[in-house]
C-alpha cells in the first residue's frame, strides 16, 4: 500500500534526525500519569502477537484564520516482536529486525538495499530518510523510556513531553486523550483505553526553528489497527530472490540516469577540495581551515537539538584527545549550525547552556559557530550530524550523515590509514585556532 504526494517532506538518504536534549528550556516537565499512559501505548504497539496498522496523514499549514491541507498520504506498518517491522510508504518497502534495515523500491524491481542497524533500528530508519513523519515508528522501534519515545514521535516536534491524560466520550465511545507539549508544539494522541491502540493524532507546530513567524504547521493522522494471528515473521519478511544488492538507498529509487550527462556531483563530495571555512569560535577568535594546511581535519556539523549529534560529539572529542596524545596532526572542528539563535551573543549563550554539563566530555573539540547556515549550505549539508574527513592537503576523503555508536573507532582507523598509508602529512606544531 503506497501513498502518493510525499513531495517536499520525505526524500531518501541523509536524514536530519531531530531528537532533543532535556537541558533546553522549551521542554515541559513530564507528567507521571501521562508518561504511564504513553508507556501502555508503547507496549500495545510492541505486542508479541503482532499488529497491522494503516496510517493516513494530512499535512497542512495555517495562519490563525485559514488552514490548507494536502491530500492523504498512506503508510502501512506490520509490527512484530523484537522491533521487527515492515513499512510501506512512498514507493518504499522497508524491514527492520535481526540487526539490519532492508529496503526495496517500486522503481527498481531488481535491486535491494541492506545495512546494519547499529543496534538502533529507529535511528537506522530515520538516518536514511528526511523528515519521516510517522509516529508509529517511535512506538514500534523507538527507545524504551516513554519520555524518550515522546521526543521521537515526530521529527519536527523534537521537544515533546507527555503532560496530561484524560478520557472523553465521542459518539457514545470512550476515548483516551494523551496530550504532549513543549513551548514550540502541541500533540494529542487519541487512543482506545482498552487496547491502547491509536485512533487519531494531531500535531501543531506553532513556533521554533521549523516554522516561519505567524505560520502553524499541522499534521493530522488517522489509524486503523488490527491484531494479527499466527506467525508474524512471514508477513514482515521481504522477498529478495532475484535482486542484487545496491550500494546506497538512493540507488534503488533511481529508475535510470537522466539524459544528457547524468547527475551532477554533490557539493563537498569525496575527492574534491573542501569549501572554505572561516567562522567565529565559541571560545573566541576565528576557526579557519586555511590555518590548518598540512594537518588532517574532521569537520562535524551539528545542532543542540539533534539527538544523534549529542551522541556523536563525545566520541569526536575523544578522537581529538587521542590524536593529541599520540602526536597525530589532526584537528576536530564541531560546526554548530541550524539553530534558532542567529547572533553571536545568543548563539554562545545557547552553546554554553548545552555544554554546561558536558564540559569534560567535549574537551578537545574546537567549536565553530555557523550563525546564518551559509557554511553548511556551501558544504552541501542536508542532514545532521554530517561528519567530513579532510586529508592534510585539504581534500575531502569521506563524508557521513547520521551517527552510529562506535563511529569514533571507525574514524580512528580511517585517519590512521590516511596518516600512515600514504605520504605523511607535513608535521606542524600544534596550532591554536
Amino acid at each position: 500500500m503506497h501513498g502518493s504526494g510525499l513531495g517536499w517532506w520525505m526524500t531518501a538518504v541523509c536524514v536530519v534526525v531531530m531528537v532533543p536534549i532535556s537541558a533546553i528550556g522549551q521542554m515541559h516537565e513530564s507528567n507521571p500519569a501521562a508518561a504511564k499512559a504513553l508507556e501502555e501505548i508503547i507496549k500495545a504497539h510492541r505486542a508479541p502477537s503482532g499488529i497491522d496498522i494503516e496510517t493516513r496523514l494530512q499535512v497542512g499549514a495555517g495562519d490563525g484564520e485559514q488552514e490548507a491541507f494536502e491530500s492523504d498520504v498512506v503508510a502501512r506498518w506490520i509490527i512484530g516482536p523484537d522491533r521487527a517491522v515492515r513499512g510501506e510508504f512512498g514507493g518504499y518497502t522497508i524491514q527492520t529486525g535481526n540487526g539490519k534495515i532492508t529496503a526495496l523500491h517500486e522503481a527498481r524491481e531488481g535491486l535491494f538495499y541492506s545495512d546494519e542497524d547499529g543496534e538502533s533500528p529507529y535511528y537506522a530508519v530515520q538516518q536514511r530518510f528526511i523528515d519521516l513523519p510517522w509516529p508509529v515508528l517511535a512506538l514500534a522501534i523507538g527507545e524504551d523510556d516513554p519520555n524518550d519515545v515522546a521526543m521521537q514521535l515526530h521529527t519536527r516536534s523534537p521537544w515533546l513531553q507527555p503532560t496530561a491524560v484524560r478520557e472523553r466520550v465521542v459518539d457514545d465511545r470512550t476515548v483516551g486523550e494523551l496530550e504532549l507539549q513543549s513551548d514550540y508544539e502541541d500533540m494529542v494522541l487519541n487512543f482506545d483505553p482498552t487496547t491502547f491502540h491509536l485512533i487519531s493524532a494531531e500535531i501543531r507546530i506553532h513556533s521554533g526553528p521549523f516554522v516561519k513567524d505567524d505560520v502553524e504547521l499541522i499534521y493530522r493522522y488517522s489509524f486503523t489497527t488490527r491484531s494479527l494471528e499466527g506467525d508474524v515473521a512471514p508477513k514482515i519478511a521481504l522477498d529478495l530472490n532475484g535482486r542484487q544488492r545496491a550500494d546506497s538507498l538512493a540507488a534503488i529509487a533511481r529508475p535510470s540516469q537522466p539524459k544528457g550527462g547524468g547527475r551532477s556531483a554533490p557539493k563537498a563530495d569525496a575527492g574534491q577540495p573542501a569549501p572554505a571555512l572561516s567562522l567565529p569560535g565559541y571560545e573566541g577568535g576565528t576557526i579557519s581551515l586555511e590555518k590548518l594546511k598540512g594537518r588532517m581535519v574532521v569537520v562535524d556539523f551539528w545542532a543542540t537539538w539533534c539527538g544523534p549529534c549529542r551522541q556523536a560529539l563525545p566520541e569526536l572529542a575523544q578522537l581529538a584527545r587521542w590524536a593529541n596524545d599520540n602526536r597525530i596532526p589532526l584537528d576536530v572542528i564541531a560546526v554548530n549550525t541550524s539553530e534558532q539563535s542567529k547572533t553571536l551573543e545568543s548563539r554562545k549563550k545557547r552553546i554554553a547552556e548545552f555544554m554546561k554539563t558536558r564540559k569534560d566530555q567535549l574537551k578537545g573539540l574546537k567549536v565553530a559557530l555557523d550563525l546564518d547556515g551559509a557554511v553548511a549550505r556551501s558544504w552541501g549539508i542536508s542532514g545532521l550530524p554530517t561528519t567530513v574527513v579532510l586529508d592534510a592537503d585539504g581534500n575531502i576523503v569521506s563524508r557521513m550523515s547520521g551517527f552510529r555508536p562506535g563511529e569514533g573507532e571507525r574514524l580512528k582507523k580511517q585517519l590512521l590509514d590516511i596518516f600512515e598509508g600514504g605520504d605523511e602529512p607535513k608535521k606542524r606544531e600544534k596550532s591554536a585556532l
